[in-house]
C-alpha cells in the first residue's frame, strides 16, 4: 500500500483516483465490521472512492458459529447487501467515468 502512495498517473494523481472499491468479508459478523473499516481506511488513503454500503459479509451474529456452507442462516442478508454493494459500486464508477476527479 505504501508503494501506491507514491505512484501517480500522467496527470499527477495517485493511480487509484477515479476508481471505486468494495469489500466482501468471509466468515461471520464477529470482526467483519472491523476488517471492513481497516480496508476502507487503507484504500481510501491511496485514492479509491468508496460508496455507501460498499461491503457485504455473512451476518451470522456475534461469536463463533457454523461455516457459511453448513447453514442457510444469514444468507439472504448477505446476498441482499451484496446486490446493494454492486449497485452502489456500479453507479459511483459510472459517475466517476462521466465526471472524473480532476488533477489539482
Amino acid at each position: 500500500m505504501d508503494a501506491m502512495l507514491s505512484e501517480q498517473d500522467d496527470e499527477g494523481r495517485m493511480i487509484a483516483y477515479n476508481r471505486v472499491a468494495g469489500f466482501v468479508v468471509t466468515g461471520n459478523e464477529d470482526g467483519a465490521k472491523n476488517c471492513i473499516a481497516e480496508m476502507q481506511a487503507a484504500v481510501g488513503e491511496i485514492g479509491f472512492c468508496i460508496p455507501p454500503l460498499a461491503f457485504t459479509y455473512w451476518n451470522m451474529g456475534p461469536g463463533p458459529g457454523p461455516d457459511y456452507a453448513d447453514t442457510d442462516h444469514g444468507k439472504e442478508w448477505s446476498q441482499t447487501t451484496a446486490r446493494t454493494c454492486a449497485h452502489n459500486l456500479f453507479h459511483i464508477a459510472q459517475a466517476l467515468g462521466k465526471n472524473p476527479i480532476p488533477p489539482e
